[in-house]
């Protein structure tokens, strides 16, 4: 079964209205349909023969780039008898292959013996003859044709099965109901495939990854967060526009998978996957290549043979790896330098084999932030054999060649890049006209003048590493940074809840007591706080700095109970207990609840978020009271002066919540 439907409204726009300004789009679709339909399916769909003709001639007809997807199309389609015979019963469509350019009215001729009969009534034996003699260029050979055809099924079938390999770790959380009639229709809905609905996805899935901003989110949406951006991405390989849009999200997505990886080397080749789709993109390309504090981390967090494997997937990546990493890419890259091992399963690699090289969890003072020094994720522990260890890391080396042969496969057959030559259009851009090469060019010449002009603070966002560390990235250049530009303003409060003037307690080692305490001041990652000892002089006062998330330093500890009356607190506490089955929470009955609160999806993400801080898996009874109030605050919002918020969601409205 296809993922969407056949874009008849697009078709519609096109043909009935002389709309074409889309068409790229609408071809998009339809090509993906039509090859993607079973022969049952392509019946199903004859109904529309006599439109999506007229359309797909039409397009071979204005745009020569498009014309051998047309024919890809056209081989499909002829093939079932509906189809042909819709053709054979319309001479307005016949007559319009009579009026091709000889070349390709001929290429027509060759795809089907329809076509060939057609074309008789229009031209004489002698034309005829000529017509056969004439040449045709090599790409739109029938044979050439269906090898295009089959690239396109295989790289399908290929992304399809990357999708399922991890469709169960995208948790639902309670945002809507999957079972209800809206959420049914927009999984089988038509624009499904489309570019809106495919940079939608992304969005999303960006912003959760962005949301992973402490070990604790890491630990209980890391793996949900991954499986949103890898399916995101492969449903983009199809719509490379859309990952360029999104490119000034680079540094925030490369550090969570940076972080991701130290954590899931299990997850290694699916990780390389996401890579090398995002890396394919120029301007995510860029964006790692600008960022010095990128390349320090690939170095310096991950062992020679994870960053082996990550510069297989794109030269850039290659050129910033370690000498040791290197050498093991370009030693692995030769069949006769894979170590071969009989024993290897015939599962899925990356799977058996690596789930054994697992980091263990850390000591709970290492992750209450002591002072540990730093460790490359999949460093030897002493632990195993050499032997065992060089069949591991042969393995990953292996399957990073393999990643990066079947993303440039997939890439091929799934993306419309009809000839080298193409002028690729990019949405949102007034440079709508360039080659790839001229493209490139511009890129770094964007570059450098964004980097010369980069002076207003404004241009500077400050974010959070799943492992707590704060950086900065710059919007317009996509540099990225540990330290604070000198053009951003110290902060006033931090990314981790601290600001200056609030409260906090402080551990005195000497008295071994904590004390009440106030924040002086503010750094990227330090609070310098002032304190009193107890029974001292009302003017001595202690300062003391320390990092933030260290075991001397914690926040006042504030009433989480929600702030309900009475009758509230009942009410919801009593849904709440028609929610537990056997002890414990139905998660699959609160997304029914909150779903019928008929708030938009993007209200219900945020309530969900700041209710559920920690991103855990399903709610508590405190956050689902929680939920329930900021539902009703949601509510009362509607038709006045806040309602624009509720349209807008994001972060004003996380921030209005908490």
């Amino acid at each position: 079964m296809t993922e969407c439907a056949w874009p008849v409204e697009g078709l519609n726009r096109c043909v009935g209205s002389g709309e074409w300004d889309d068409a790229e789009d609408v071809f998009r679709v339809l090509r993906r349909v039509a090859l993607s339909c079973d022969e049952d399916e392509l019946k199903e769909h004859a109904v529309h023969a006599e439109l999506t003709l007229a359309f797909l001639l039409h397009l071979c007809e204005q745009h020569e780039v498009y014309r051998k997807q047309v024919l890809e199309c056209l081989s499909v389609l002829m093939d079932v008898d509906a189809w042909e015979s819709t053709y054979a019963a319309q001479p307005a469509l016949q007559a319009k292959v009579a009026e091709l350019p000889d070349d390709i009215r001929a290429a027509f001729a060759m795809q089907h013996k329809a076509i060939e009969q057609s074309l008789l009534k229009s031209f004489s034996a002698d034309a005829m003859l000529k017509m056969r003699a004439q040449k045709v260029s090599e790409d739109l050979q029938p044979d050439q044709v269906q090898q295009s055809v089959a690239e396109y099924r295989e790289a399908e079938k290929l992304r399809k099965d990357m999708m399922e390999a991890s469709a169960g770790d995208i948790r639902r959380v309670a945002f809507v109901d999957p079972d209800s009639v809206p959420e049914r229709a927009a999984r089988a809905a038509p624009g499904s495939s489309t570019l809106r609905a495919a940079a939608d996805e992304l969005q999303e899935a960006i912003s959760t990854v962005m949301d992973i901003d402490s070990r604790a989110k890491l630990e209980n949406a890391g793996v949900h967060a991954f499986a949103e951006l890898r399916r995101s991405c492969l449903h983009s390989v199809s719509w490379p526009d859309v990952l360029e849009r999104h490119a000034e999200h680079a540094p925030a997505v490369f550090n969570f998978l940076v972080d991701f990886t130290k954590r899931n080397r299990m997850r290694l080749r699916q990780i390389c996957e996401v890579v090398n789709l995002l890396m394919a993109s120029p301007g995510w390309a860029e964006a790692f290549h600008a960022s010095p504090m990128l390349a320090d981390r690939l170095r310096g967090e991950l062992d020679d043979n994870v960053q082996a494997v990550f510069g297989m997937q794109h030269e850039k990546l290659m050129a910033l790896v370690t000498s040791g990493a290197r050498q093991k890419a370009e030693q692995g890259a030769s069949p006769s330098s894979l170590l071969q091992d009989a024993s290897l399963p015939d599962d899925p690699p990356g799977l058996a084999k690596a789930a054994d090289t697992e980091q263990a969890p850390k000591s709970p003072e290492a992750a209450a932030g002591g002072n540990e020094a730093p460790v490359a994720v999949g460093s030897d522990s002493g632990e195993g054999s050499a032997a065992e260890t060089a069949s591991r890391e042969a393995s990953e080396i292996q399957e990073g060649q393999e990643v990066a042969d079947q993303m440039r496969s997939m890439r091929k057959g799934l993306q419309v890049r009809f000839s080298a030559s193409i002028r690729e259009r990019f949405i949102g851009s007034q440079q709508c006209g360039l080659t790839t090469q001229e493209r490139a060019a511009q890129a770094v010449t964007t570059f450098a003048k964004g980097a010369s002009q980069a002076l207003s603070a404004a241009e500077w966002r400050q974010a959070t590493t799943p492992d707590g560390k704060a950086y900065y990235y710059n919007m317009t250049t996509r540099e990225s940074r540990w330290d604070r530009p000198r053009e951003v303003p110290m902060p006033t409060a931090s990314a981790n809840g601290f600001s200056v003037g609030s409260k906090v307690e402080v551990f005195s080692n000497s008295m071994q007591v904590w004390c009440s305490a106030v924040v002086e001041k503010l750094t990227e990652d330090t609070v310098t706080a002032v304190f009193q000892l107890p029974d001292a002089d009302p003017k001595d006062w202690v300062r003391k700095d320390l990092p933030i998330g260290h075991q001397d330093l914690r926040k006042v500890e504030e009433e989480t109970e929600p702030a309900l009356t009475p009758v509230e607190e009942a009410e919801y506490d009593k849904h709440f207990q028609g929610m537990l089955r056997d002890g414990n929470v139905d998660t699959h009955l609160i997304i029914k609840f909150l779903g019928s609160s008929n708030l938009p999806r993007s209200v219900l993400k945020e309530i969900w978020y700041v209710a559920n801080p920690e991103m855990k898996p399903s709610l508590g009874r405190n956050e689902f009271l929680l939920c329930c109030r900021l539902c009703g605050h949601c509510q009362a919002m509607v038709g006045d002066e806040k309602e624009a918020l509720l349209r807008k969601a994001g972060q004003p409205l996380r921030e209005l919540l908490q």
